[in-house]
């Protein structure tokens, strides 16, 4: 109750209702188009399974039986309007009072971001929510950020978290993306100078460095083998881009930041950034192996849409079964 009143509190007077409305307005839209094209396909396949069956095709049955399979992905999605804004509401109560415990500033959400990343000049819609701003002892801002871009007429929209580190000495600018193909790449990439930097070993195979010609033997020396292995442990999932005397990292979806395991990793992520700082020594992920267990589950997007896929699947098997036994 008190997480709920103090969020209705704070989208008034940050003047963000009007937004509010309009993305629930938008959410809602959504869910009609999406319920309403599965229950049309849905429809199809039950029509070309009781022709096969030697049914006559459509009749009351192909539509109670379309109905039926959609039934779940329409209750899951009235659902998440439900719990959605509850676990919102949760998440900034939390992270209102850790900023406030911890010496930052937290901004429900800031249009366009002026930062010099590549990420940060794509797409349209740019926000980023969540922004939690520390200024001292050294500059530090983590968020999650939301941009759309277009595939000829079609709107993509995407997502990501970063964090970005101020660091203590000057460093090259350089572009590290994770090569894995289980990774969805976003729509920017390395500055337009930049050119790939080859390097050998599991850093090469799990990582795409690049950087300016002129810069090739600094990032080189940067990039040595403690900072590779602890690289490959704490950002394999996503990207990193110096730029400006700041660090990027960014990962390829957003992350619960209210989670321990996010405030574990960017715990690690500074402790790797000193290190680079002080010459590059002992640099590491936490050994700990339920920090490690935990931070892979951070970063697990695949596990929590296998419910989903699951629930959509499993009663479009069923109806169809049932079409041919009824058929």
């Amino acid at each position: 109750a008190v997480a709920h009143r103090e969020f209705q509190e704070r989208i008034d007077r940050e003047g963000r209702r009007t937004g509010a409305r309009v993305g629930m307005a938008w959410s809602v839209f959504q869910t009609v188009v999406l319920v309403a094209g599965g229950g049309i396909l849905a429809a199809l396949a039950v029509v070309a399974v009781q022709l096969a069956f030697g049914g006559e095709g459509l009749n009351a049955t192909t539509v109670i039986i379309a109905a039926l399979v959609v039934a779940p992905l329409a209750v899951a999605r009235v659902r998440s309007y439900r719990t959605g804004p509850d676990a919102v509401e949760m998440d900034v109560y939390r992270l209102k009072r850790f900023a406030a415990a911890n010496g930052l500033s937290h901004v429900l959400a800031e249009s366009d971001p002026d930062l010099p990343a590549a990420l940060f000049q794509v797409g349209g819609a740019r926000v980023a929510s969540d922004v939690m701003v520390a200024a001292s002892p050294r500059r530090f801002e983590v968020a999650n950020y939301s941009y759309e871009t277009w595939t000829a007429r079609t709107r993509m929209p995407r997502s990501a978290t970063f964090a970005v580190l101020e660091s203590g000495i000057p460093l090259p600018a350089m572009t590290i993306r994770a090569a894995s193909p289980s990774d969805q790449a976003g729509a920017w990439g390395p500055q337009p100078q930049q050119t790939p930097l080859p390097f050998e070993g599991g850093f090469g195979s799990a990582f795409r460095v690049f950087c300016a010609v002129e810069d090739a033997d600094r990032v080189r020396a940067v990039l040595t083998e403690p900072v590779q292995t602890a690289l490959i442990a704490l950002v394999r999932h996503g990207d990193v881009e110096i730029v400006g005397g700041s660090v990027f990292f960014l990962a390829r979806r957003q992350l619960r930041l209210a989670d321990v395991a996010f405030w574990e990793w960017v715990e690690d992520l500074v402790a790797m950034v000193d290190a680079v700082d002080d010459g590059g020594v002992r640099v590491g992920a936490s050994a700990d192996p339920a920090r490690r267990v935990r931070r892979e589950a951070l970063f697990d997007g695949r596990r929590s849409s296998r419910p989903f896929v699951l629930g959509c699947l499993l009663p479009l098997v069923v109806g169809l079964a049932a079409a041919a036994l009824v058929t």
